[in-house]
């Protein structure tokens, strides 16, 4: 299993199925997408997030680089019979296999966060969106409370590689793996080069730490609290020619 699906699956737990079922019907909303509509879901995964935009009436494009997580995708498909909805295939969000303005709508879901040269990967999704199309983006922040104070001293702890870059905070962790909290600021500026406007901003959950994350669930969310306090943020992007 790659060290990608470890650490999400190590993040993940029941409680959180309520907040991503709220949070998904908050992203179709805010991009505008009606039943029927095509969505591209780029690091796909599981597919977990992609049949969540399926049982909401999107047709869902997935793509991911990892050849496990495809295998488990399909798998996935199948038991809830959405080959008509739901379709993936193997490539890097770095250089997609993708004409230019082929996608109305893109998300990208706790991605890039892990992506290294990533404003490749950004770029590619800017190149693969259409006119007037939107793009979200969850990802975590280093401005976040839990930025601020647990994972400043979890690293501390653990003698964790950390840097600062213009990005944000990237970490590189012991088997190999790059977790990046993005600076806002940075993100916004970098997309709005390429052409994509910041058109809405929200709050995802509000922190990943037990029993706080089980505790405090979707209330967060659900109380429309400021993005900048929570630790992912849920940012919306259209592209302006």
């Amino acid at each position: 299993m790659s060290v990608v699906l470890r650490f999400d699956r190590a993040r993940t737990h029941s409680s959180e199925d309520r907040f991503h079922d709220l949070a998904f019907a908050r992203i179709v909303r805010e991009i505008g997408a009606k039943p029927g509509d095509e969505i591209f879901d780029a690091g796909c995964g599981d597919c977990t997030n992609a049949l969540r935009f399926a049982r909401l009436g999107l047709r869902v494009k997935g793509v991911d680089v990892s050849h496990l997580a495809l295998e488990r995708a399909r798998s996935r498909i199948a038991r809830e019979r959405a080959e008509r909805r739901v379709s993936v295939s193997h490539g890097d969000v770095r250089a997609l296999r993708v004409r230019d303005r082929a996608f109305r709508f893109a998300s990208c879901w706790s991605v890039l966060m892990h992506v290294p040269h990533v404003e490749r990967a950004l770029d590619e999704l800017a190149r693969v969106l259409a006119k007037h199309g939107r793009l979200a983006i969850m990802e975590r922040t280093c401005e976040s409370l839990q930025a601020r104070t647990w994972d400043r001293a979890v690293r501390l702890l653990r003698r964790h590689r950390l840097e600062r870059t213009a990005r944000g905070l990237e970490e590189w962790r012991e088997e190999g793996l790059l977790v990046r909290g993005f600076d806002p600021a940075w993100l916004c500026e970098h997309l709005d080069r390429r052409g994509l406007s910041l058109v809405a901003r929200f709050a995802g959950q509000l922190t990943e730490v037990e029993p706080l994350a089980r505790v405090l669930g979707d209330l967060y969310f659900s109380a429309n609290a400021p993005a900048r306090f929570a630790h992912g943020n849920v940012f919306v992007f259209e592209k302006r020619s």
